[in-house]
């Protein structure tokens, strides 16, 4: 079997539904659903690989909170070893992705 070992950024990414954007300088218009997922383009690429059948491990760190606790449960659920992450004192990496 192939082996993969990914090093790079890992994100938690927020995607936000809202009834439309507010203008300029205006207040926000709140939002519907708000869902996060752990992503980022190694760990995506790693899932991915795994999927097929390759056994993959994913280097890198992430936060020492329940954030981080999500990012390295999904990679592990997805069949990625996550046994290289670093959980440190900074903040997961977030991304917000705002549609309406």
């Amino acid at each position: 079997m192939k082996s993969v070992l990914g090093i790079g950024v890992n994100t938690l990414d927020y995607t936000i539904l809202t009834n439309g954007f507010p203008i300029e300088d205006g207040k926000s218009l709140g939002y519907e659903q708000c869902d996060f997922h752990p992503g980022g383009p190694i760990p995506n690429a790693l899932v991915c690989l795994s999927r097929l059948g390759y056994q993959t491990s994913y280097v890198g760190n992430t936060s020492r909170d329940n954030e981080g606790d999500v990012i390295i449960n999904s990679l592990e659920s997805e069949g990625v070893d996550a046994s290289g992450v670093t959980r440190t004192a900074i903040e997961a990496n977030k991304s917000f992705i705002i549609s309406n």
